[in-house]
């Protein structure tokens, strides 16, 4: 279990969340990229992109605030980044809302395995020019837990 999976599975099913965007977790994205050949989830079914948004994770990095050597136990810091993406012409209201329904569900949350999660970095309002401009809105969360045999 990593963090970003435990942040994936409780996005993917807020009913409130999935009504704005499709969530994908990074491993499902293509290798060679979004597009509408390798990854047709992301479009309707006339080409559009659909608002999605993409659950990516970084590895933990140990904190050695809480060590229990015996049990090889130590408290540890990881990144969950979320990459919203909506159609060039939808704009960036909709990325917006479904930042801002992030943010509700893990802002100060203790989510499965973990002691807390907070929000630590934002950007908005940026194009993908390899996604044909598409609108594109970043959350970084970081959730401080525990690695354990």
């Amino acid at each position: 279990m990593t963090y970003a999976s435990v942040v994936f599975d409780l996005l993917s099913v807020d009913t409130d969340l999935i009504a704005l965007v499709k969530v994908f977790a990074h491993r499902d994205v293509p290798n060679s990229g979004i597009d509408r050949e390798t990854f047709p989830a992301a479009y309707d079914e006339n080409g559009f992109m659909l608002p999605f948004l993409v659950v990516r994770g970084r590895g933990d990095i140990p904190t050695n605030d809480v060590v229990d050597a015996e049990d090889q136990y130590v408290s540890v810091r990881s990144v969950v980044e979320l990459w919203f993406h909506a159609d060039r012409d939808a704009g960036w209201d909709i990325l917006e809302e479904a930042a801002d329904r992030c943010y509700v569900l893990l802002q100060y949350q203790q989510i499965a395995g973990s002691f807390n999660c907070r929000l630590v970095n934002e950007i908005d309002e940026e194009r993908q020019p390899d996604l044909g401009d598409a609108c594109f809105a970043r959350r970084d969360y970081e959730v401080i837990g525990f690695k354990a045999p």
